[in-house]
């Protein structure tokens, strides 16, 4: 049986996308991750992250609702950029809050439940 990472790392159908809506939200700027986070998207993530947080906005919500997958490149692509100005995470599935439970990374990333949640800051 082929897990869905694998098929990704072979070429399959879960490759990242990292989209930078573009659109300021209360000076929010929301970057939509679809797919897998890992070593293969990491620099486009980290790009449209630590770009937003040098630009205009007063924060950058990474929305991860629909991340499938994120291994510990794409964590340290998050804690980097955490540090670099205010980051939220919004809607990560089951498997993205366990990775931060089980690292301690819950302990310093600000996770919200979803991206309007994340996005009022409460």
């Amino acid at each position: 049986m082929t897990t869905a990472h694998e098929n990704s790392a072979a070429g399959g159908p879960n490759p990242a996308k990292v989209v930078a809506d573009g659109q300021m939200r209360d000076g929010v700027l929301v970057v939509a991750v679809t797919g897998e986070v890992d070593l293969d998207a990491a620099q486009e993530l980290s790009r449209a992250l630590e770009g937003g947080l040098e630009g205009p906005a007063s924060c950058v919500v990474a929305d991860f609702s629909r991340v499938t997958f994120c291994d510990s490149t794409g964590l340290n692509v998050l804690l980097r950029a955490h540090h670099g100005g205010d980051l939220r995470i919004a809607g990560p599935p089951p498997s993205v809050t366990r990775l931060l439970e089980l690292t301690g990374a819950d302990a310093v990333l600000r996770v919200y439940p979803d991206v309007a949640t994340a996005v009022a800051g409460g």
